[in-house]
């Protein structure tokens, strides 16, 4: 016998059992976003490393069965290949739902019947979806969960393993994924950088320190991967390598950590960054980079302008700046504004900022804040709208460490302003002797100008 006939010969010894068994139901759209008249559809994976035979197969959604029919492109499903069983109303009624969704490789069939079972697919009660094969045996089941919102199928995660509802969720991708690889199943290759964590968290200047890297495989393959971690001790993103270390196959689903050592240098403020040297199918998560700093850099952050009292279609905001030669981190910091005089109570926290002495930072709750004319350097921080509402009657505003320690607090009244909109109040002097307390009106002056004049 000649090889290539030993080749169809195989095929066709395992055909009826071995190869059908890993056509796998894999996606299944019974309240579909478009007309539910048409637009349902069940989608299946050939898993197989050779051609399946779909003719004579059938389709039941447990009170009617139907035939696969050809929408012309025949009924052999090749290797790796998803096969879309669309509604004939589909077709027929002209829908154009998943038209640009589907991708050319897929296989397109229908049914025999004008709808899928006898009703079509329930969207009040979970109906059990089954395929059998020409000889009536059954290749595949599930029972689908009702619920999704509108557009949103049924995905299988991984479609080697079995149909219990742990391995369906609901599919991410409005209009699911017909045709194509589930919107809910992890990438084949991922590695993912989840935590970078400092001990002690705020080390102290000249004292060394530890981190912990943490990497998760979030693929379905076992991977390798280098990865190297650097250092800034400047926090302006100069980089030098610390060390590179080999990640020896994690299993899929697994995680591995990297733990080093390092002296915090006299800045009192480093950057580490992680970074997987790996090509695979989400980069974005092979980078972290985090701010380590000194709680010696706190005590120079201020409060230096207020706008309470914006004109119509303006921002409320706060302007914070640093008092003295050193930089400030405000990782951790939280700024507070209450519902009136001495009221601190709701904190939000700052954006993990590095200010120099000289520069500016502006916290505002209200995107119209970009309005204003802010210089390219000033970092500038949109924050929640329910903590940043500033009284016109007067507030107080107050900054604080992570620890809780109050490091500056202004308590304004209206006719700091002059009871005028569109008046900021800025600061005169860090030279005053009640910084960490309420400061009087004798260290603020008001200024009738806006940031665009």
């Amino acid at each position: 016998m000649r090889l290539s006939e030993l080749f169809i010969a195989l095929i066709f010894a395992l055909s009826p059992l071995q190869l059908q068994a890993v056509v796998v139901l894999s996606e299944v759209m019974f309240d579909p976003g478009g007309e539910e008249s048409s637009d349902e559809f069940v989608e299946l994976y050939n898993d197989a490393a050779l051609p399946v035979q779909l003719a004579g197969w059938t389709i039941s959604d447990g009170e009617g069965t139907d035939t696969l029919v050809s929408t012309g492109q025949g009924l052999t499903a090749t290797p790796r290949q998803y096969i879309l069983i669309l509604d004939p109303d589909y077709i027929e009624d002209g829908s154009v739902t998943y038209d640009g969704l589907v991708p050319e490789n897929a296989l397109i069939v229908t049914i025999s019947n004008g709808t899928f079972g006898s009703r079509g697919l329930s969207n009040s009660s979970g109906e059990i979806v089954s395929i059998q094969n020409m000889g009536g045996n059954l290749i595949s089941e599930y029972r689908y969960s009702v619920g999704n919102e509108s557009g949103h199928s049924d995905e299988k995660v991984r479609l080697n393993l079995g149909n219990d509802t742990t391995n369906w969720h609901n599919s991410i991708a409005l209009q699911g994924t017909p045709g194509f690889r589930n919107s809910v199943t992890p990438p084949d290759r991922d590695l993912g950088v989840i935590s970078l964590q400092a001990n002690p968290e705020y080390p102290s200047i000249g004292g060394i320190y530890h981190f912990e890297i943490l990497i998760k495989n979030f693929g379905l393959q076992s991977l390798s991967s280098n990865i190297t971690v650097n250092a800034d001790s400047i926090g302006f993103g100069q980089f030098y390598q610390l060390q590179s270390e080999v990640l020896n196959a994690v299993s899929a689903g697994d995680c591995t950590s990297v733990v080093d050592s390092i002296v915090m240098p006299q800045t009192g403020i480093q950057q580490i960054r992680a970074e997987i040297e790996l090509v695979d199918d989400d980069s974005s998560n092979n980078v972290m980079t985090v701010l380590v700093s000194s709680q010696a850099l706190e005590a120079g952050l201020r409060i230096n302008e207020i706008q309470y009292a914006p004109i119509t279609g303006r921002a409320e905001w706060v302007e914070l700046a640093v008092a003295g030669t050193l930089p400030v981190s405000t990782r951790g910091m939280k700024i507070t504004d209450g519902q009136g005089i001495a009221d601190t109570m709701v904190r939000v926290q700052l954006p993990d900022w590095v200010i120099q002495p000289g520069e500016f930072v502006i916290i505002s709750a209200d995107s119209t804040i970009f309005l204003e004319v802010i210089p390219l350097v000033t970092q500038v921080a949109v924050l929640s709208t329910s903590v940043i509402t500033l009284n016109n009657n007067g507030d107080s505003i107050a900054v604080f460490t992570p620890n809780g320690e109050m490091l500056d607090r202004v308590d304004y009244r209206a006719n700091w302003g002059n009871d005028e909109l569109g008046v900021s109040l800025e600061r005169v002097s860090f030279d005053s002797p009640q910084i960490t307390k309420a400061i009087g009106v004798q260290a603020w002056t008001s200024m009738a100008r806006h940031r665009d004049a």
